[in-house]
């Protein structure tokens, strides 16, 4: 599995005019394509009770490991499907 940081993404869209549109796909397949609504943020393993329940940052993500990524940033980028 391929994880991209930041400093990977902005290097790779530097080939895309500015004008180009960010799409985003539902799975790995691309079972479901739809343009880009929204980011968000989180830190790995912080609690957060900012809403109505309680969460740990990472803890629901595909491919975060709680314990090595801990204090990291995550960045989700979300689909408008």
């Amino acid at each position: 599995m391929k994880r991209y940081t930041v400093k990977e993404l902005k290097s790779a869209l530097r080939k895309f005019p500015d004008d180009a549109i960010v799409c985003l796909y539902s799975d790995a397949e691309g079972n479901e394509k739809s343009t880009m609504l929204d980011f968000f943020g989180e830190i790995v393993g912080k609690v957060y009770n900012e809403y109505e329940y309680a969460f740990v940052g990472g803890s629901e993500t595909y491919g975060i490991d709680i314990e090595k990524d801990k204090g990291k940033v995550i960045i989700y980028l979300q689909p408008s499907l």
